[in-house]
Parts: C-alpha cells; sequence; structure tokens
C-alpha cells in the first residue's frame, strides 16, 4: 500500500513536489518511521521488501533523492509548520544531538502533547562547529524564523543552556523572535547602576518562584531580557531568560 493511502495528510504536505518526487519522499519517510532509523542501509532494506527490487537499486533510488537538488528541505519545513501550526502557537525546542561518531546534529522541534516533531534540522562534522557554532546556530535560527514568517505561523522557541550565548539571544531579539532559553547558574546579570549578581546566589526555596523583572546581561549591558526562576522538587533550581512574551510564575518573589 503506497504511504500516501495510508497517510492521507501527507498528499498535502508533499503537495508543492513532483508526483514522482512525492511517491519516493512518501515510500523513504514511511521507510525511516517503520525501521526507526535513519541508516541508509536500514532504510534501502525496507524499500527493496516494499518494492519488490534488489536493496542495491532501492539504495541508488535513495540516493538520487537525497542529491536532488530541486528537494529542497526548507520545503518540507515550511509545510510542516504550516500543518502543526494551523490555529495555535507553536513551542519549538532547539537542541544540539550527537549522530554517529563524528557528526552532530542542530534540531527545530515543535512540541506536540509528549512528543517532539522535528520539522528543521542541519547536520555538522565536529571540526566545523569548532570556532564556527555561533555562526552556524545563527544562520539556522534565522532560516527558522524566516520560514516561520513566510508561512504566517507564531512560535516561541525554547531553549536549554547550550542556547545562552548573549550573541545568540541579541539575534532573537533582533528578530522579534519570542523565546525562552534556560541560563547557567554562574551567568552575572546588571540590574540599573547595581553591581551585578550571579544567578546562583539568587535565595530560592522549594515551590517558590520569582520573576527578576529585566536585567542586562553581562558588564557591558549587550542585551537585556526578563528573567523568570523556580526551584521545584525535580528539576531544582531553573531560570530562564526570556522576551516580553516571557509569562511570569506565581508567587512572585520580587525583582532584582
Amino acid at each position: 500500500m503506497c504511504p500516501m493511502v495510508r497517510y492521507p495528510m501527507w498528499k498535502s504536505w508533499l503537495s508543492p513536489f513532483r508526483r514522482s518526487q512525492q511517491k519516493t519522499l512518501a515510500l523513504v519517510i514511511a521507510a525511516i518511521a517503520e525501521v526507526a532509523q535513519a541508516s541508509s542501509l536500514a532504510v534501502a532494506g525496507h524499500l527493496a521488501a516494499r518494492l519488490g527490487i534488489q536493496r542495491g537499486s532501492a539504495l541508488n533510488r535513495l540516493y538520487r533523492l537525497l542529491r536532488n537538488p530541486r528537494v529542497d528541505d526548507q520545503v518540507l519545513t515550511a509545510q510542516l509548520l504550516r500543518l502543526l501550526g494551523a490555529g495555535r502557537r507553536l513551542r519549538i525546542a532547539l537542541d544540539w544531538t550527537e549522530w554517529h561518531h563524528d557528526l552532530k546534529m542542530l534540531v527545530a522541534s515543535v512540541i506536540v502533547g509528549r512528543r517532539a516533531i522535528p520539522v528543521q534540522v542541519a547536520a555538522f562534522r565536529k571540526t566545523q562547529i569548532f570556532r564556527s557554532q555561533n555562526v552556524w546556530e545563527h544562520t539556522f535560527l534565522r532560516l527558522l524564523v524566516h520560514t516561520l514568517r513566510e508561512t504566517g505561523r507564531t512560535a516561541v522557541l525554547l531553549g536549554d543552556r547550550g542556547f545562552h550565548r548573549v550573541s545568540g539571544l541579541q539575534l532573537l531579539l533582533e528578530l522579534k523572535q519570542s523565546f525562552v532559553v534556560r541560563l547557567v547558574a554562574d551567568l552575572k546579570v546588571y540590574a540599573g547602576t547595581h553591581e551585578g549578581r550571579l544567578l546562583r546566589h539568587w535565595p530560592l526555596h522549594p515551590g517558590q518562584a520569582v520573576d527578576l523583572g529585566w536585567v542586562f546581561l553581562r558588564q557591558d549591558k549587550a542585551v537585556r531580557v526578563r528573567v523568570l526562576g523556580g526551584l521545584g522538587p525535580r528539576a531544582g533550581r531553573t531560570l530562564v531568560a526570556g522576551d516580553r512574551s516571557a509569562r511570569p510564575p506565581g508567587r512572585p518573589g520580587g525583582p532584582v
């Protein structure tokens, strides 16, 4: 059975592509989902069994698809954002993940219930990232924000501690893109003319939440964000930075 018969929504999702490309894309996507891995040999084996062809022929078909310049990854990203963001504001998690021994992947995933659905991915060799991680991240974020605007979708980007660098937050503010990013405890914040204070020195009690208000990160006041925090029984101390869309927590502890 053709995957697009089994999953009717795929027909609209893959509609920007030529009909022959739609069929191959659907077969490959279904293969990845059903074998639960992105190994080219595993995917080719699944394709071979489904189509009744040799594994080598299936592998060549997969590689031709991956090399095809007319198959634009960002078109798939746009279609996923249209599908998942209809009538609601998206929550998109950003994450770096290991892939094989020499590759890392930067992934943007839409949060749907308890699941995260990848919508934009970029893979890099670790040697590429060593001295230019900011450049790769900024390009990735610009492209994601551009696609969100192009598709008429709104989102809040969610980043863990690895995305707390001032340059990245500054970029998101310049792009007027909503975000919430977890901060490291050793970061110093500045409010008004007061001396800086390490976030780890802010007193928090179990179950308490605090709104530090609008503060500057770094002594040169490179970027101004709103910082919210809390101390939970499981997650421990959590302090996050956000733009103007960030909501204050309950039981505020007062500004800096």
